[in-house]
């Protein structure tokens, strides 16, 4: 049987939507995620599922309890209240639901030692979680020079190379030290949460990739596999090591 891999997904208000959407009604709330996340998934061997954003306990348990592994998925901006910051210029939107219910989430997952993957939003989550900070806008800074939101190329595109450190779970998958990846994210992880490990960084010092050694599988990246790995067999790895990992519990 295919392990069962639960995709978090957007939390969209009828606001954002505006009145010219092309589904539904202009009052409604959506939930949605990109089709990448559930084909390298299924392409790996996975049975993908979204999930819904709730903020009831019993129904994140139930979640959880059922599902064989948890992909954190890109999206919006963290509130900054949840690392202990204001709002600071360059902060993009927010969702203040699908916070509540992925942090919820993260937490029975971790509870549960369900191994669980993080993509760029997702590893934001994940550092925060740990008690680490983020950079809100990496645009207002200037240690880089590096291009990090690269929202002018194809997706599968890669945009920086980042370094890839050994004895880590990410180089394990990769078996690289050195990866081309693409690059779709304006906030970064700034100081890291306690416990966590860095696994991966681009040229400018920005982390590009966290783990915490301690758990059977909890891996997370700033870039997108996802977007690469229809293209790039080595970004394939990722998502094969994350299923394989599921499929064993």
């Amino acid at each position: 049987m295919k392990p069962l891999i639960g995709l978090t997904s957007y939390y969209v208000e009828a606001a954002e939507m505006g009145r010219n959407h092309i589904r539904g009604s202009y009052d409604q709330d959506y939930l949605m995620t990109s089709v990448d996340y559930a084909n390298s998934v299924e392409r790996a061997g996975g049975l993908p599922v979204v999930l819904p954003s709730t903020e009831n306990h019993e129904a994140i348990c139930d979640y959880v309890q059922r599902l064989d592994g948890l992909l954190l998925t890109g999206g919006e901006d963290i509130y900054p209240s949840y690392y202990g910051q204001p709002i600071k210029r360059g902060l993009g939107w927010c969702a203040p639901k699908r916070d509540r219910f992925e942090w919820l989430l993260l937490e029975e997952a971790i509870k549960q030692d369900k191994p669980i993957l993080g993509i760029c939003r997702g590893m934001q989550l994940i550092n925060v979680f740990y008690g680490g900070t983020l950079f809100q806008d990496l645009n207002q800074m200037d240690f880089t020079t590096i291009e990090h939101s690269c929202s002018n190329i194809p997706r599968y595109v890669g945009c920086h190379d980042v370094e890839i450190y050994v004895n880590t779970h990410l180089y394990n998958m990769l078996q690289k030290g050195r990866l081309v990846v693409n690059s779709k994210h304006h906030q970064s992880v700034d100081a890291l949460g306690e416990g966590l490990v860095i696994s991966a960084k681009s040229l400018d010092g920005v982390i590009e990739g966290i783990e915490d050694p301690t758990k059977n599988f909890l891996v997370a990246v700033q870039w997108h596999p996802e977007m690469m790995s229809e293209k790039e067999v080595i970004q394939r790895t990722i998502f094969d090591g994350f299923v394989k990992k599921c499929r064993k519990r």
